[in-house]
């Protein structure tokens, strides 16, 4: 584990570089215009494995598994041997459970023909695409297992996060899943992991009271230390929850939406405020308006690992399913 946190410390800085300059790069171009552009230099020159593999990314971004997985086979057909397009239709497959079974026949087939020495840095990717598909259908060991996999050829913060979500599904490795999230933000001091870490502890259905004086001084320090604290209320709101605090959660979620709300821009909204503001909302009860930012959410692209916490806000709450993303 040491010289794991040790790997994290100096990746994470350079993995931060590049996340930062493709965010800003997304955030001008929507995948929509990039689409356009694609198309329109094919039109130009003609399909090459490059652009149709580009292309299908941004498909994939707006979840349409058709368009991304068309322009994967075709360009298979004039790249067979370039292992990332395999690897990227091999992610969309896995989005569609009736493709599952061919999807891991896939990702079987690249591990078997990648695993000889010396590996190619993408072999870690297939490891933990092996782990996507395993969360995906709730193979919960399998999936931290593979994560695990993963981490030790090249460590990403994210597929540690998805590691303990896969954990957290098996209460035997509680333990486990806390040590290991404790360990690696010690190491990196990574936002995203003290994140993961606080609501790992306010799992409301195990959490002990140990737990939750952790996760307070945790969500107090955060508090302090933020200028924007709405994320923050609310995870305090849910431990007020769980402690039967009802009034205090319900005032720590008014001053998060008195606070998200002039935040969120009315036509280019930060996605990440518009799920803070749902999971607040299904908090509260007001179950439509929180679909609502769900929908609003995938209509801007979210990531399914960010999505998470509204989905969970949501489930087994009845809502109106058919809302615009203009609403």
């Amino acid at each position: 584990m040491a010289d794991l946190c040790r790997q994290f410390t100096m990746l994470v800085a350079a993995a931060a570089i590049v996340a930062g300059d493709v965010s800003s790069a997304r955030a001008h171009e929507s995948p929509e215009h990039v689409i356009e552009v694609l198309t329109a230099e094919m039109e130009r020159t003609g399909p090459t494995a490059e652009l149709l593999y580009r292309r299908a990314v941004e498909h994939r971004a707006m979840r349409d598994w058709p368009a991304a997985e068309a322009d994967l086979r075709a360009a298979t057909q004039l790249a067979p041997e370039d292992a990332s397009i395999h690897i990227e239709l091999a992610r969309v497959l896995a989005k569609d459970r009736d493709r599952a079974f061919e999807a891991a026949l896939l990702i079987d087939g690249l591990q078997r023909k990648y695993s000889a020495a010396p590996k190619p840095d993408f072999y870690a990717d297939l490891i933990a695409l092996e782990g996507e598909l395993n969360l995906e259908f709730g193979a919960w060991e399998e999936a931290a297992l593979a994560f695990d996999r993963a981490i030790e050829l090249r460590p990403e913060v994210a597929w540690c996060v998805q590691r303990s979500r896969a954990l957290s599904h098996l209460p035997e490795k509680r333990e486990e899943q806390l040590r290991g999230l404790r360990d690696v933000y010690t190491a990196t001091q990574n936002p995203a992991l003290l994140r993961e870490l606080c609501d790992a502890l306010l799992k409301a259905d195990v959490s002990t009271a140990a737990e939750h004086r952790e996760a307070t001084a945790l969500i107090e320090a955060e508090l302090v230390a933020n200028r924007f604290r709405s994320a923050w209320l609310i995870r305090r709101a849910k431990l007020h929850r769980i402690e039967g605090r009802t009034a205090a959660a319900t005032a720590d979620l008014r001053e998060a939406l008195a606070e998200l709300e002039p935040r969120i821009h009315p036509t280019r909204p930060d996605v990440e405020l518009v799920v803070q503001r749902g999971a607040a909302l299904a908090m509260l009860d007001e179950v439509a308006k929180a679909r609502a930012d769900l929908r609003r959410a995938e209509y801007l692209y979210a990531p399914d690992w960010m999505l998470a916490p509204l989905v969970e806000a949501l489930a087994g709450r009845a809502a109106p399913t058919a809302v615009s993303p203009d609403e």
